[in-house]
């Protein structure tokens, strides 16, 4: 049949060349299929001369147009696929195993379920592919094509997908334990659920991604951008994000135990209910970021950025704050406990309620702060500047103050038994109806200091200078004083009980109606002191004996009873 239809053929041919017209139904026929087939694409030609025995192990299909063809459920494994074109291809449930598909055009195609287990997909494009369940383990993508690709559950162990376009793409649940995602693009990608333990994910771009729910432990990501991404309740145990930018990124309820944050820029993160316990945070920034509730205990935070961070109810303890900027931060109700703050930047912040007992604030810079209703218990403050803050219901017992910054301060009311005060600078602080228990007040200067109905109680105080000072009413009992200096100030109503002052200057002070019952005075300077209407028993009378008053303003009684003990120096 084939054959008459050739001749027939030839024949309308060689009577067109020659002229003639005329010609058979049979040879119009013939005619006019010859017209159709060399009408048609080179591709259809292709397509129509396919077998069924072509797609099965180890083919051969490097370059073929496969379109739009029902390849589901065939055994292609180990066949050659380079180059060819399978846009909108059903491949689903296929077995392309160890295939080489470089530089294939997947995109739009059917791939649900299909094993693609070591499959070269390096070039390739799989743009818009469904590649749902699909098993992709060992596979080679890098520099694939992948954007709005759906991986939901598929299989990706130990596959490399360097330098491959991922933008949009769904991998909800997807598996990509050990994969390498280097120097990729998934910008607004869904990884949720997704698990990438020990991933490469280096200088990976996850801008806007939502990785919610998503294990990224011990995975590296340093250089890599998450930038505005959802990393909520994400599991990131031990993982290296050195440098990584996680600015406006929301990491609530994740846990980053033991992850490297070194240099990483979290500014603005929401970080609420993290938990982020010996993590490594040098130098990075947090400013502004917002952990209500986070637990950072035993993180390193030296040098770190947290200027305006709302960090309330955050647990700290252990925490190394050494060199960190938390000027401007809430820490209301935040447990520091143990934590080192030296040389931390705290101006302007506000500390009620929070908890730093036992924590180092050694030459902290704690300026204009509030630190109410705080709990400092043998807390370090070795030169730490409270310049003006606000200390009022602070608990300081047994804490360590030495040559630190006071001056301006409010400390009234505060705790402050046992504390160590040596050298500091209380000028000018309001430290009214204070208790000072055993402290130790050595050096330090409380000129010009508030201390109206103080109490200071079983005290040794050396080179302590009150000048100034406001102590009217105070109750001053069982306390020592030498080389101390009360020069000008007001003791109106005070009360010195076992009291002792040596080498003391009480010169130009208002000690009008004080109470001077077993005080020891020794060497003590009284000019232009007034002592009207002050109280004494005969143990301080004969100390006052003793003393050069001649300056100072008495009353007729302390008078009389002096000259009755001839005393030779009364005015």
């Amino acid at each position: 049949m084939d054959t008459i239809l050739m001749r027939r053929t030839c024949a309308v041919i060689l009577m067109i060349m020659m002229g003639i017209t005329a010609a058979s139904p049979a040879e119009q026929e013939a005619s006019s299929q010859v017209a159709f087939i060399a009408a048609q694409p080179a591709s259809h030609q292709a397509s129509s001369q396919i077998s069924p025995n072509s797609f099965q192990p180890r083919a051969d299909l490097a370059g073929w147009d496969l379109r739009d063809m029902d390849l589901s459920g065939m055994n292609l494994s180990q066949s050659t696929l380079a180059g060819a074109d399978l846009r909108g291809a059903n491949i689903s449930y296929s077995d392309l195993e160890e295939a080489d598909a470089r530089a294939c055009n997947f995109s739009m195609a059917q791939m649900m379920g299909s094993n693609l287990v070591a499959v070269n997909l390096i070039g390739s494009n799989l743009s818009g592919a469904n590649l749902t369940s699909a098993r992709l383990d060992q596979s080679r993508l890098s520099e694939a094509a992948l954007q709005g690709a759906d991986l939901d559950g598929a299989s990706l162990e130990a596959a490399n997908l360097s330098r491959s376009h991922m933008d949009g793409a769904s991998m909800r649940g997807a598996f990509l334990r050990r994969s390498t995602l280097r120097g990729s693009t998934l910008s607004g990608a869904d990884l949720s659920g997704a698990s990438l333990v020990g991933a490469n994910l280096i200088d990976c771009n996850m801008s806007e991604a939502v990785l919610t729910g998503a294990d990224v432990s011990e995975a590296r990501a340093a250089g890599a951008n998450f930038q505005g991404a959802n990393l909520s309740r994400c599991i990131m145990h031990f993982t290296n994000l050195s440098s990584v930018n996680l600015s406006g990124s929301d990491l609530s309820e994740s846990v980053l135990d033991a992850s490297g944050l070194v240099g990483s820029d979290l500014c603005g993160a929401n970080l609420t209910g993290a938990k982020l316990t010996g993590a490594w945070a040098y130098q990075a920034d947090l400013s502004a970021v917002t952990a209500v509730g986070a637990d950072f205990k035993g993180a390193q935070l030296n040098d770190t950025d947290l200027s305006g961070s709302d960090l309330r109810d955050a647990d700290l303890t252990d925490a190394s704050l050494s060199g960190a900027d938390l000027s401007r931060a809430k820490l209301e109700g935040t447990r520091l406990y143990r934590a080192d703050l030296t040389s931390a930047i705290v101006r302007d912040t506000s500390f009620i309620r929070a908890s730093l007992l036992g924590a180092r604030l050694n030459w902290a810079d704690l300026r204009e702060t509030e630190l109410l209703s705080c709990q400092f218990a043998r807390a370090e403050l070795f030169g730490a500047n409270l310049g003006g803050s606000d200390l009022s219901g602070s608990d300081f017992t047994r804490a360590y103050l030495t040559r630190a910054n006071l001056s301006g301060c409010k400390l009234s009311p505060a705790t402050v038994d046992h504390a160590d005060f040596t050298g500091a600078d209380l000028s000018g602080a309001d430290l009214r109806e204070d208790v000072f228990y055993k402290c130790q007040l050595d050096d330090a200067d409380l000129s010009m200091a508030d201390l109206t109905r103080s109490n200071l109680h079983s005290m040794t105080m050396t080179g302590t200078a009150f000048s100034r000072a406001s102590l009217r009413s105070a109750v001053i009992e069982r306390a020592t004083f030498d080389d101390a200096d009360f020069g000008g100030a007001d003791l109106r109503g005070a009360a010195f009980y076992l009291a002792s002052l040596q080498n003391t200057n009480l010169s130009g002070c208002d000690l009008r109606g004080a109470n001077l019952t077993a005080v020891v005075l020794k060497d003590v300077d009284m000019r232009d002191a007034n002592l009207e209407g002050i109280r004494y028993d005969d143990a301080t009378l004969g100390f006052l004996a003793g003393l050069d008053l001649s300056r100072a303003k008495i009353d007729a009684n302390l008078r009389k009873d002096l000259e009755e003990l001839g005393s030779p120096a009364i005015p």
